[in-house]
């Protein structure tokens, strides 16, 4: 009897290839799950990480003291943080540190040019902003909480009187 002509090797062939084939794609189906699995513990992992963040820095505001915000463009601002998240930083009872320029005349009648720093309130600007800063999370060098008897604080505390 030849094999190629007997019907039941040729239907045994096909049902080998067949049981092949679908264990195959069983173990790409079940790789790809595992995959997919395993993306979804990292991308989970990598927010709640980024939210134990943002509640631990939010903890560390001493809401009833004033902050000082500095960023990257040597700016500092100085007020209450309202709120942080993992976009902007909110400040209110704005402060920020402004240059002004005083001449003082020498006994050789040298006039010189003295740098003199003043705290000043936001919102006396041309363009009228609120009391109210929002900064980008991006922008913020640090922050830090100020102490009550810091010269900023007491400072401020006086021009609020």
């Amino acid at each position: 009897m030849d094999i190629k002509n007997n019907p039941h090797h040729s239907q045994q062939h096909y049902t080998n290839n067949v049981v092949h084939k679908t264990r195959h794609q069983g173990n790409r189906s079940f790789v790809s799950t595992i995959a997919i699995v395993l993306i979804a513990i990292t991308i989970a992992t990598a927010g709640a990480i980024k939210l134990d963040e943002i509640i631990k820095t939010k903890s560390s505001v001493k809401s009833n003291e004033y902050q000082a915000v500095f960023l990257n463009n040597n700016m500092v601002y100085f007020g209450k943080v309202a709120e942080i998240n993992d976009k902007f930083i909110k400040i209110t009872n704005v402060y920020y540190l402004q240059n002004s320029k005083a001449s003082t005349a020498s006994a050789s009648t040298d006039i010189q040019q003295q740098s003199q720093l003043s705290l000043t309130k936001l919102g006396g600007e041309i363009h009228g902003p609120e009391d109210a800063m929002y900064i980008n999370s991006k922008e913020v060098l640090f922050w830090e909480n100020l102490k009550p008897d810091s010269k900023v604080s007491s400072a401020i505390r006086n021009n609020s009187k």
